[in-house]
């Protein structure tokens, strides 16, 4: 009970901080709902300005001119000691509390959609489209009372990239096959940088032949390469929300899943590269071999990160006598989790990257090392905090279509949409051809197709559209990209998205058998042969480094806590064969339009 316990009090914890992060009171105590301009957010600030903590921390106090340190009249320090009048008042709190609840409430309403989906036989609308849907819906309401809610509505960048983003991605690579993954990596990069790189292009370039010939208003060069490059990032949470709601084949799952996780890594790397040529106002090859090097960096830098906080995790959890707190035990695997995200974007690098190879890492070495109990409680709670970001996620993507004073131009939008799937055609079948004559194992026509229909846009994209520095972006222009950057977002997953499973069962891409207990594992078991130079590493060195010898449960345990892990052991394998034989009858059902479930 006690991790049980603990994990639910992190949920409630990171919920408020969400909030704390979220809902500004300026908007409570001036009454009267008002729509957030896009530029009144704040930017993303630089590795070198610590000053991303101390913003986060004291945004329940702006406007109070107090709460700035002052400095001392006579030695002319500043004063790092805080005045008791700084602290924020009972109508703040009572704000927030205010506030929490139409978090909470919110989110308990998308619950309870989403298991109506699961029961209904509405299986062609994803559960992403419902909660945005959703969004929207309570987003109208608060549109005509004057509670000031529009601070909680509000889609922040700050708080997606720093507490909601961070669990899903985690998450997935806790969950991931490890194999299947590291033996498409090769093509999964191919796809995540060149096709990046060529989606960029397409959409720049499309939109300044539309300026050529004026169908379009005349937008700068650096603005639309910029555009096009945060465009170009095929969102993981809108992908993955999806594709893990169906049985699809595993080769397919990992190459969409690795794809679009990257791919959003390159795509951030690329996006402030190029506004950093737009701020200098040059372009030089050895900006070029710049930029170029950057992306190094920080791709290697993060995955090294994420490496290392996984490699930590495993040793405290092998050398320290955790098994009879597992409240402690699993705290540590929490830390351990969400510190390479912090620090590889506190370093200017990728933390999507970081903290996707800190759960790959963490799962492979330190899940064996936990005990029984925390092993059942680290997936159920990752899992939860997944689910739970996931559905904040949606539900401020639809609630941001009335909480921003929006310009959408419907020809910008329409010529967006066209040169995004223009792109990822470019992307998908031009790179998918160069790789078939070089791999061993084919991408297929129909994989091929499916992967191009899947290029969900999400909330990285809008997020990024949000922090366009208005030094290089005026209001109106941004106000237009942003615009045009949610009009995209949500056309993509509610037309693309709702059509994906017609497309699945129309090409047949869905597994048929029960056999393998996930998306992955089929993939997996082919691709960790010992003949793998990278499994012949691992088992002779890092595996007797990182984790525990022999039994499992230490030294001191007895003969009941045996039986119980062997007991657990069970119990897990027994409840993955029984998730897998209900996803493949569901999916019988699906496909069949059975009334009743195939025996």
């Amino acid at each position: 009970m006690a991790p049980t316990a603990l994990a639910v009090g992190l949920t409630t914890m990171s919920l408020c901080a969400l909030l704390h992060a979220v809902a500004l009171p300026e908007g409570a105590r001036n009454g009267g709902a008002h729509v957030i301009h896009p530029q009144e957010l704040r930017p993303i600030p630089k590795a070198t300005e610590a000053p991303a903590a101390s913003t986060m921390l004291n945004v329940s106090s702006q406007g109070n001119a107090s709460a700035a340190p002052e400095k001392d009249s006579q030695t002319g320090s500043s004063n790092r000691l805080l005045d008791f009048n700084t602290l924020d008042s009972a109508e703040v709190e009572t704000n927030a509390s205010l506030h929490l609840f139409l978090v909470i409430a919110a989110l308990g309403s998308s619950l309870f959609l989403i298991y109506w989906l699961a029961k209904s036989r509405w299986s062609f609308l994803p559960d992403s489209v419902a909660v945005i849907a959703l969004g929207a819906l309570i987003a109208v309401v608060f549109r005509f009372d004057d509670m000031g809610w529009e601070r909680a509505e509000a889609f922040d960048p700050t708080v997606f990239f720093l507490y909601l983003l961070p669990p899903i991605i985690f998450e997935s690579g806790y969950s991931l096959q490890r194999g299947a993954f590291f033996s498409k990596l090769g093509t999964i990069l191919i796809f995540a940088v060149i096709g990046t790189i060529l989606s960029t292009i397409v959409v720049g370039g499309g939109f300044i032949l539309l300026m050529e010939y004026g169908y379009i208003p005349n937008f700068g060069t650096i603005q639309v390469f910029a555009f096009g490059s945060l465009i170009s990032a095929v969102d993981p949470v809108a992908t993955l929300a999806i594709f893990q709601a169906l049985d699809i084949d595993a080769s397919l799952y990992m190459l969409v899943f690795g794809e679009s996780v990257l791919n959003d890594a390159v795509s951030i790397v690329l996006t402030r590269s190029i506004i950093e040529i737009g701020i200098k106002h040059h372009f030089t090859s050895g900006l070029l071999y710049s930029v170029f090097w950057e992306f190094i960096v920080a791709s290697v830098g993060s995955a090294l990160i994420g490496v290392l906080a996984g490699f930590l995790c495993a040793l405290v959890t092998k050398h320290l006598d955790l098994f009879q707190l597992p409240a402690v035990e699993f705290a540590f695997v929490c830390i351990f989790a969400y510190l390479p995200y912090l620090l590889a974007e506190g370093w200017d690098l990728s933390g999507i990257m970081a903290i996707l190879f800190a759960g790959i890492t963490t799962a492979h070495y330190a899940h064996g090392n936990l005990s029984p109990t925390t092993k059942v409680t680290v997936k159920q709670a990752f899992r939860t905090t997944a689910l739970l970001a996931e559905t904040a996620v949606f539900l401020y993507i639809g609630m941001a279509l009335f909480s921003f004073r929006l310009d959408i131009r419907v020809d910008i939008v329409c010529y967006s949409l066209l040169l995004c799937l223009l792109g990822r055609a470019a992307n998908i079948f031009s790179l998918s051809m160069s790789v078939n004559v070089f791999a061993n194992a084919q991408i297929s026509s129909k994989h091929q197709f499916i992967m191009w229909f899947s290029g969900l846009r999400g909330a990285i994209a809008f997020a990024l559209a949000l922090h366009l520095p208005l030094e290089l972006f005026d209001v109106e222009v941004k106000n237009v990209f942003v615009s045009t950057t949610l009009m995209v977002v949500l056309c993509t997953i509610v037309l693309f998205g709702c059509s994906t499973m017609p497309l699945l069962q129309c090409l047949r891409s869905r597994r048929k058998g029960s056999g393998s207990k996930s998306p992955t594992r089929t993939a997996s078991q082919d691709a960790e042969e010992p003949n793998s130079w990278l499994v012949r590493v691992d088992t002779k060195y890092l595996q007797p480094l990182l984790r525990r010898r022999g039994q499992r449960l230490g030294a001191n345990s007895s003969e009941q806590e045996q039986e119980l892990h062997a007991l657990t052991e069970q119990w897990q394998q027994k409840l993955e064969e029984l998730q897998s034989e209900s996803t493949f009858i569901r999916s019988r059902i699906s496909d069949e339009g059975l009334e009743q479930p195939v025996s």
